[in-house]
């Protein structure tokens, strides 16, 4: 099973199983114990330690400033690993069992942060022999509002971690592509483009780390640049999952200073809508106006008298962004998507309406759940807000 098939399997069961305690049955149950010790291995890049089958809730590894009050005193410290249930804070001086502590949680931004309820549970103390020491906490009373943020969270770092390992936007954008080698060449045409790399759909298929010599046409201000560079084959799709299709990531090797910055260029033109995909572009981009720029950005949404909810995009577009989120507001409702800027606390609120959305399906683990929203009328000053905050996710 693909991590893709496998986070969306496990979240689905996970859905349920919070939804309707109880609601799974004897093999469910199983399968979700299964898949989460899955994860984790994953994750933590070792085996489940003993007793995990009897723990409810799964684990993720994150590096979180957080800070505590007990007795009066305030104490900053860093967590290692959260969960649903609770989380475990690194330090050197743990609290005696049975403490309740006062924690305070540092979200995405200095700004934004999480405060909850604790009880020590478990010790480990610094010893010769011990990989990690610090303390276990056991969240107590959590309200909704709490719950669901801890629980994006967590699912937000496995997404991340399993999913989302590309540290480059995409474009989607269909480029003449030659793959050059020493007895002849093969034409293909790009799928995405990104600063580091391209896939191609292909069914000439390739080992991973092979090294290609690669030609790629990049048009810009009426002219085509025919780019040359060195690449490596970084991944190799042969069997596609639904939805999906075969073919090769290439990775750009040490490419030229002038050749980075054309493509770069290039992105952020389309992005802006300043210069349309002329390859096949309806073929891309179907009833869209605006080209998507594929991004995992932190994002906030909210919608009737909902509170503020964390997540993070899949795409974003001057038109538009689809969030991902299991429980999407419903097609036609009006939200507030807050998006935050990539280098600094600076963030924008537009104001939209929901006109797609995709629920969680195990039948189509391809399809990220979420929700497509379209801005609406913006301001001339939002507008030139959102273009800065599109051009600075393209660099």
């Amino acid at each position: 099973m693909s991590y893709s098939s496998l986070v969306e399997a496990f979240e689905a069961l996970e859905e349920r199983r919070l939804r309707w305690p109880g609601g799974l049955d004897e093999r469910e149950r199983e399968s979700w114990r299964q898949m989460r010790s899955r994860i984790e291995e994953v994750l933590f890049q070792q085996a489940s330690p003993s007793g995990a089958d009897r723990r409810r809730h799964l684990r993720a590894p994150v590096r979180m400033q957080a800070r505590y009050w007990s007795q009066d005193e305030l104490t900053d410290r860093y967590i290692s690993t959260l969960s649903e249930g609770g989380l475990f804070i690194s330090t050197v001086e743990p609290l005696p069992l049975g403490t309740r502590i006062e924690l305070e949680i540092m979200l995405t931004r200095d700004d934004y942060s999480l405060r909850v309820q604790g009880e020590v549970v478990s010790v480990v103390r610094a010893d010769p022999h011990a990989e990690r020491c610090g303390m276990g906490v056991k969240f107590i009373d959590l309200d909704y509002e709490q719950k669901l943020v801890i629980y994006q969270l967590v699912r937000d770092v496995v997404r991340q971690s399993l999913l989302e390992r590309r540290r480059h936007s995409r474009l989607g954008c269909m480029l003449p592509a030659q793959l050059v080698f020493d007895d002849g060449y093969i034409d293909l045409v790009t799928y995405d483009l990104s600063p580091s790399g391209i896939f191609v759909p292909s069914d000439v298929l390739f080992d991973e780390g092979q090294e290609i010599q690669l030609r790629l046409d990049v048009p810009m201000a009426g002219e085509v640049q025919a780019l040359r560079l060195d690449a490596r084959v970084a991944r190799v799709v042969s069997e596609p999952e639904p939805g999906l299709m075969a073919g090769i990531g290439l990775g750009f090797v040490e490419p030229d200073p002038i050749a980075a910055q054309r493509i770069r260029d290039y992105m952020v033109a389309c992005a802006l809508a300043e210069i349309a995909p002329p390859y096949r572009a309806e073929e891309m981009l179907g009833r869209r106006s605006h080209p998507r720029l594929q991004r995992r950005i932190p994002i906030r949404y909210r919608f009737d008298d909902m509170p503020t909810i964390p997540t993070y995009s899949r795409d974003i577009s001057c038109g538009g962004v689809f969030i991902q989120t299991h429980d999407a507001p419903p097609s036609g409702e009006p939200i507030e998507v807050q998006i935050h800027h990539p280098m600094d606390p600076e963030q924008i609120a537009l104001v939209g309406r929901v006109i797609r959305v995709v629920k969680p399906d195990p039948e189509a683990p391809h399809l990220l759940p979420g929700a497509g929203v379209k801005f609406g009328d913006l301001s001339p000053a939002e507008i030139e807000k959102l273009r800065q905050f599109i051009r600075q996710f393209v660099l």
